[in-house]
């Protein structure tokens, strides 16, 4: 699961397998908020993840995202990807 999730970071952010890993700093991958916005979109989407801001703030690296994601994966159910923005 973690692969799949870091794989979908990867795609979301354009960028070469090797450029991310679960140490990489968030702030070095999305480069502005249209980044932030299609990573959030793409673990709402793929993963039925809520995504909401106020629960959020502990994420620094890659590593934090995918553990969020695990943590809340499935709970996003009959809600559409990021109405809470």
């Amino acid at each position: 699961m973690r692969k799949k999730i870091l794989e979908a970071i990867r795609d979301a952010v354009h960028v070469p397998a090797d450029a991310i890993t679960e140490e990489t700093k968030v702030e070095d991958i999305v480069m502005d908020s249209m980044d932030t916005v299609e990573v959030f979109a793409v673990l709402s989407t793929e993963f039925q993840v809520p995504i909401e801001p106020s629960r959020m703030g502990h994420i620094c690296t890659v590593g934090d995202l995918v553990d969020y994601t695990i943590d809340n994966q499935g709970k996003a159910k009959g809600k559409r990807p990021l109405t809470i923005f």
